[in-house]
């Protein structure tokens, strides 16, 4: 048993919205880092903007620091120079200079009490830096509370020293230690009286390096304030040197409160941001300067660094803005351009598998896909899993099939058969196969029953054919009687107009009645699907001519004119059926000529090249008759259709004509198209494309002489101008004044219609017959001079040679004077007697003698090959039929014509006949002149 597979089901509801939380979150990662990238762009361009502050203030306290040292070192440069007087020498006892030079001076330091204790030894150099270092040498001896400024030449002069601000000097000296330090260096104090309002500060050194004493030496510095604010590093920005202490010794511009933190930076060197509870208050650089460990600190307001780096600031936050407003229409447009359309192509293509689903479960059918490897099912219907477990081969017979479709029919157990048709494919990276399995039971009644049906009308077709073979052989059989001997009686010469014209009306109606029956075998044979087209090298020229000459007699009967006109681009031959073109063109002048009471009657044929060795005929037949409705001429082709059914003067028809016109058509690959209006006439054109022959007939070769046409039509005059001019004549229309002229070479050519005046002509006349012209046609078609054919270029062409040559034609005097004598011997086996009759006569009005026998069986036991030029057979007679006689006759030798003869217009008769070894097969019943032409054909070439 089957169990019912698992099927692969579409994902869950939640599965649409993984593709847009993914584009989210995706959104959120591109601003992430854009929102990153921007802060560190920020924080780069901010550290820059901090770098370059840091850079000009660390350069103010460079120099703070410079200025501080120089004048550090000046002072130590002035205490080096200091000498105790150990002398105990008075002050105006001192010599003001030594040495021979007397430029180094000697300066005492004195005390209250004009004595000194130490003096200055002081080179123009050491006077020199103190001047030029704005400073004033100053000191103050111990034990005395006063603190004195020596009398030097200074560059400016310099502010009066307050006496409290000397008092403050002395105590704060006094409370200072001045034992050297650990490098043995003497201490340097820096002293900024806080009740000063100058803008200088003190610094001083002890003289007694043991520290012993304390007696001070040191500088008073000017301009200290505005070295150091010169430098600062904004105009905003403050700065405050701290003492020692941390005390405020001079500041400029608003300073930050002291606290904590601050506090601890005094401590050491040190950068980095004070102030403010979120947000830095202002950058603080903190600088030693001099050896006192004072402190120089700059601040710089935070407010300053940011607007200077505003330009880039803004930049990366406009660059921020853009990205992610692009980053945001990016998904936008994703959102409404890929990702919403997927989802609904997602949501479509779920609900197709739904409907899928659907489709297979509820199909009539069964539907599995089965897979390759274990057979086992993958998905399938209940139908499929039914109809599979009533059988057992199904599965091998999937698995080892080798081609990719097939199918296989089985018969189940219960008698119903099934057919199993599958397809091998991929699925899910898996080799299996889609199969279909319907119940065909039904199906293989009905074909059964159609099987049964179509051999029943197969063989009622094959009854119908053979019905109307026998019937059109045993209506040609004395038809040809009838039609034979209407011709012989013609060649005879009547003796009045009212006999001609009875006989007229007999061979009119016989040939209406052969043309009926014709039609009625050619659709019973074209409906049964047996007709087949006979290729063969004929002249579209030669098929004109027969056309008109066909129906020249009813045309001339009511007063019509009727030719055909071939222009100079048809070809001389063409390869095709001419027996099916005959019988379509026929069919279309005899309509013509039956609907037009008065006018004329024109075919045409033209052609064009559509390919290489293709030629496109086209033939068109054109009259003047009463024209066909608007409203028939869709049916016009149809079986049994008559377009002036019901009119007032209706014309009997059996309606077959053009329907037959149309399958032949149809049959050679051509088309049908007709043009036709109510009182004006109709056209009806028919085209079809043939092969052109492996080689082309010889063209006619003719003098560059003149050659005068005349006729009543100047179609066709000019028509036959075409042909002459093109063969190399020179041709031209005749004109009444051509009679005057001297020129022996010119030939006229009289065409047909002739004119209405005889000319008067005295060199060579070639003269064309009219159409149908009986004994005459008979005596152009066997004569080896011959007068020209009625509408045959070539056969025009080759007369207006021979007049052109100077051959005299033989004048035609009455059909019944002159004879034609081929001087053939004829074997005749046929078995009627009276088609023999009709035989014996024709064959001797051309001049063949003939010889009689019923059979094949008689006519071996007569035979003599030497004493016969042609076997003129018929194809079904009793004891031995054409075939087997033919066949006979070539065993034994017999190199001659034979001719077959038969009332079957079958192909196949034709066919059967060229097999057994017949040179042509002719159909009853058999015109004179067809025969008479196929003869002669024969006798040129015998001789």
């Amino acid at each position: 048993m089957i169990v019912a597979p698992r099927l692969f089901r579409k994902p869950g509801p939640a599965a649409p919205g993984l593709p847009m939380l993914l584009l989210h979150l995706f959104a959120v990662a591109l601003l992430a880092c854009i929102l990153v990238g921007t802060a560190l762009s920020l924080y780069w361009s901010f550290s820059d903007e901090v770098s370059r502050y840091r850079r000009r203030m660390n350069a103010a306290a460079y120099n703070a620091q410079v200025f501080f040292d120089q004048r550090e070192g000046l002072l130590r440069s002035v205490a080096g120079s200091s000498v105790r007087n150990t002398d105990r020498m008075p002050a105006e006892r001192t010599p003001d200079t030594f040495g021979e030079t007397r430029q180094i001076s000697v300066t005492p330091l004195p005390k209250q009490d004009d004595s000194y204790e130490w003096a200055l030894i002081l080179t123009p150099r050491d006077r020199a830096d103190v001047a030029a270092a704005n400073a004033r040498i100053v000191y103050a001896p111990a034990e005395e509370a006063a603190a004195q400024r020596l009398p030097l030449e200074t560059r400016r002069r310099a502010a009066p020293i307050s006496h409290s601000t000397e008092r403050w000097l002395s105590e704060t000296l006094a409370m200072r230690d001045p034992v050297p330090g650990p490098d043995g260096r003497a201490p340097i104090v820096w002293l900024r009286p806080p009740m000063d309002d100058v803008d200088r500060f003190f610094l001083y050194t002890p003289l007694d390096t043991t520290g012993q004493e304390r007696s001070w030496v040191g500088l008073e510095v000017d301009g200290i304030a505005a070295v150091i604010a010169a430098e600062c590093a904004s105009d905003s920005g403050s700065y405050a040197l701290y003492d020692s202490n941390s005390r405020v010794a001079l500041h400029g511009g608003p300073l930050p409160t002291m606290i904590a933190p601050m506090a601890s930076r005094l401590g050491q060197d040190s950068f980095g941001f004070q102030g403010g509870t979120w947000f830095p208050e202002n950058l603080v650089l903190v600088k030693a300067v001099g050896e006192a460990g004072w402190k120089l600190a700059y601040y710089v307001p935070l407010l300053d660094v940011l607007r200077h780096g505003a330009a880039s600031f803004w930049t990366s936050g406009a660059v921020c803005l853009l990205l992610i407003a692009v980053v945001l229409l990016a998904v936008r447009h994703i959102k409404k351009k890929l990702v919403q359309p997927a989802l609904r192509q997602y949501q479509a293509l779920a609900d197709s598998v739904a409907l899928n689903d659907k489709i297979i479960e509820v199909a009539p059918v069964g539907l599995s896909l089965v897979r390759r490897a274990d057979g086992e099912l993958i998905m399938s219907n209940e139908a499929a899993r039914r109809l599979l477990d009533e059988h057992d081969g199904w599965r091998e017979d999937i698995r080892h099939a080798t081609t990719a479709t097939g199918g296989r029919e089985y018969t189940l157990a219960d008698g119903r058969s099934v057919c199993l048709t599958f397809a091998a494919m991929s699925y899910q990276s898996e080799d299996v196969v889609l199969c279909g399995i319907s119940d065909i039971t039904s199906q293989k009644e009905i074909e059964r029953t159609l099987r049964k049906a179509k051999q029943a009308a197969d063989k009622a077709s094959e009854a119908k054919t053979m019905f109307f073979a026998t019937i059109s052989h045993e209506i040609r059989t004395p038809l040809y009687g009838i039609v034979g001997t209407l011709e012989l009686l013609a060649l005879t010469g009547l003796s009045g107009q009212q006999q001609q014209q009875y006989l007229n009306t007999i061979q009119q109606s016989s040939s209406t009645l052969l043309r009926t029956i014709n039609d009625t075998l050619d659709l019973s044979r074209i409906e049964a699907g047996r007709q087949e087209l006979d290729i063969a090298e004929f002249s579209p020229a030669d098929i004109l001519e027969r056309v008109v000459a066909n129906y020249a007699a009813r045309a001339q009967g009511k007063g019509l004119l009727i030719y055909a006109v071939t222009d100079i681009d048809v070809p001389m031959t063409v390869l095709g059926d001419p027996t099916r073109i005959l019988q379509v063109l026929n069919n279309l002048v005899s309509n013509a000529v039956k609907f037009t009471e008065a006018g004329r009657v024109v075919v045409r044929a033209s052609a064009a090249t559509p390919g290489h060795g293709r030629i496109s005929l086209r033939f068109q037949v054109a009259d003047t008759g009463v024209g066909i409705p608007a409203a028939s001429q869709a049916q016009l082709f149809e079986p049994y259709f008559r377009a002036h059914a019901g009119l007032e003067h209706d014309i009997s028809g059996t309606g077959l004509g053009l329907a037959i016109c149309r399958r032949l058509s149809d049959l050679m690959g051509g088309s049908l198209s007709v043009v036709s209006e109510e009182g004006l006439g109709t056209s009806i054109v028919f085209t079809v494309t043939l092969d052109a022959p492996a080689s082309a007939a010889a063209a006619v070769a003719l003098r560059r002489r003149p050659v005068y046409v005349d006729g009543a039509v100047p179609e066709v005059v000019a028509n036959l101008c075409a042909w002459l001019n093109q063969w190399g004549a020179v041709a031209m229309p005749y004109r009444g004044y051509a009679d005057t002229l001297e020129c022996e070479d010119a030939v006229l050519v009289q065409a047909w219609p002739p004119a209405p005046q005889e000319p008067r002509w005295k060199h060579g006349r070639v003269r064309v017959l009219a159409p149908g012209s009986g004994h005459e046609t008979l005596v152009a078609a066997v004569s080896k001079t011959g007068i020209a054919s009625t509408f045959n270029p070539v056969s025009i062409g080759r007369a207006v040679r021979t007049a052109q040559d100077g051959i005299e034609r033989p004048a035609l005097g009455q059909a019944h004077v002159q004879r034609i004598s081929l001087g053939l011997r004829v074997m005749v086996v046929e078995d009627n007697v009276i088609n023999q009759i009709i035989l014996r006569e024709q064959l001797e009005h051309l001049g063949c003698t003939a010889t009689m026998v019923s059979n094949g069986n008689e006519a071996l036991r007569h035979w003599n090959a030497l004493d016969h030029d042609v076997v003129l057979t018929d194809l079904n007679m009793p004891m031995m039929g054409g075939y087997e006689l033919a066949r006979s006759l070539r065993k034994l030798g017999y190199a001659g014509a034979i001719l077959g003869l038969t009332a079957s217009a079958a192909p196949e008769a034709a066919r059967l006949g060229l097999d057994a070894g017949m040179d042509r097969v002719l159909l009853k019943p058999l015109p004179i002149l067809a025969l008479a032409q196929t003869l002669h054909d024969l006798a040129e070439d015998l001789n």
